[in-house]
């Protein structure tokens, strides 16, 4: 058995585009030409700015979406057009978290009624198979049995992603993408939500694709990183090297950008507004921005290349020395966590 279960290559997604009365109109370039290796077993977390392709990555992943371009492969095997019993299969085995969990939700069923409706969709249980079910799922999201008869209005935000994860876990995929699923929580919840993810995933035995912007969350969840600018991907790594010497100078800007206590005067410049994702730079995307860009970055788009360490990075200076590495970007994003006061006690459980 290959030990990539779920693959993107070279994935592309553009929307809109044509004719109007006012002339031609450009595409929205969202993804341009992503390939990414989901490794079976481990967490493999797409970070970038809003607007950056990672949403539409997802639903792409999990079939919402058909790519302009580009395949998805499942345990090596093209996915073909996901229609009927192919679609059932598929998401048999691929299933998405969403941001915001109760805005996924049917305010009209109850908990009991969303936990059980993938299983009625799929057609293979009976009515107390799909019972039993139900009540085990509940259990091991962390909700009590009287939950199951309450509408999702009656649960707080850290309730109700439970109930999500829940729904998506019902028919025991192999694979979850989670789209910034603790994004909508505050601190407290999101660290009920992460350690939740962790237990299923060691207990399971589940992959997860962990979409998200923040990059402490990022480094304490997930085995592998990829960096997203513009429906790209700019720079890809184990968790340890991105965080540890990041090449792309996206990445070191991002990474520079997380506060720490105590460091002053580290943060690296970012300048101007991301370009349009209808009329990219003919060159690298990101050099209109970039602190280090040269005339040929206007001109070459740099490709996405790999080294001895399986580090891709997508920048003309990813090998160059940079005197000042150890001054402007912090040793990883936990650092801003640990040199702040002491944590307290737990916070209150999410109800």
């Amino acid at each position: 058995m290959s030990d990539v279960v779920l693959e993107a290559k070279e994935l592309t997604r553009h929307f809109g585009g044509g004719w109007s009365l006012s002339g031609r109109k450009p595409p929205i370039r969202a993804v341009e030409g992503v390939s990414l290796a989901v490794r079976r077993g481990r967490t493999l977390g797409v970070v970038g700015e809003s607007g950056c392709g990672k949403s539409t990555m997802a639903r792409m992943m999990v079939g919402l979406l058909e790519p302009t371009a580009g395949s998805l492969l499942l345990d090596g095997r093209p996915v073909g057009p996901l229609r009927g019993q192919a679609r059932r299969d598929y998401h048999r085995r691929v299933q998405l978290v969403f941001q915001d969990p109760l805005g996924s939700l049917n305010p009209r069923r109850t908990v009991a009624q969303i936990l059980e409706a993938p299983l009625v969709g799929l057609g293979r249980d009976d009515r107390e198979t799909r019972r039993r079910k139900v009540e085990r799922m509940v259990e091991q999201v962390g909700l009590r049995p009287e939950h199951l008869h309450r509408y999702p209005h009656e649960f707080s935000g850290g309730q109700a992603q439970r109930i999500v994860i829940g729904r998506a876990l019902i028919l025991e995929p192999e694979v979850l993408v989670l789209d910034e699923p603790v994004s909508a929580l505050d601190v407290s919840i999101q660290a009920q939500i992460l350690s939740l993810l962790r237990e299923l995933r060691q207990r399971l035995g589940l992959t997860y694709v962990f979409i998200s912007h923040d990059l402490a969350v990022v480094e304490g969840l997930c085995d592998e990183v990829a960096v997203m600018y513009l429906g790209r991907v700019v720079e890809q790594a184990s968790r340890e090297a991105l965080f540890r010497s990041p090449r792309h100078p996206y990445t070191r800007t991002l990474l520079s950008a997380i506060p720490v206590p105590g460091r002053r005067g580290h943060r690296l410049p970012l300048l101007g507004e991301p370009p349009s994702p209808a009329a990219p730079p003919p060159g690298c995307a990101w050099a209109p921005r970039c602190y280090r860009a040269e005339a040929r970055c206007d001109r070459d788009a740099p490709a996405l290349t790999d080294d001895s360490e399986s580090h891709l990075t997508a920048c003309h200076f990813a090998h160059d020395s940079e005197p000042d590495a150890a001054l402007t970007v912090p040793a990883s994003a936990s650092e801003a966590s640990a040199a702040g006061p002491p944590a307290g006690p737990p916070g209150p459980p999410d109800r």
